[in-house]
């Protein structure tokens, strides 16, 4: 596992030491029988990105990334947390999905 420590702005980036400059893989899950989605932590061009990205299972058998996707900077990541936990709720109060134990369910 790659551990992040930060460091001392330099300039506009934050500069970080890590054991090496592999993705993270914070979490994936399917969403549907071919189809994964895999978050990671990753450095790009010196900033640190969080990339949400479609994964998909190739004809060999090997997964890859697809074009769908999103990355942007770590910096966003507390406005992401807070957008998702306010779209969780209203999506709960409309019906939308219902909890499960620690799983989220849609209908």
């Amino acid at each position: 596992m790659t551990i992040l420590a930060r460091g001392k702005p330099q300039s506009n980036r934050l500069r970080t030491e890590v054991d090496n400059f592999e993705p993270v893989t914070v979490a994936e899950w399917s969403i549907n029988k071919r189809d994964i989605v895999r978050v990671t932590l990753e450095l790009y061009k010196g900033f640190w990105l969080v990339n949400f990205r479609k994964w998909f299972k190739a004809a060999d058998g090997e997964r890859r990334p697809a074009k769908q996707g999103i990355a942007f900077r770590v910096q966003h990541l507390p406005r992401l947390a807070e957008t998702i936990t306010s779209a969780l709720s209203i999506a709960r109060e409309r019906g939308l999905i219902e909890t499960v134990g620690d799983q989220c369910t849609t209908d």
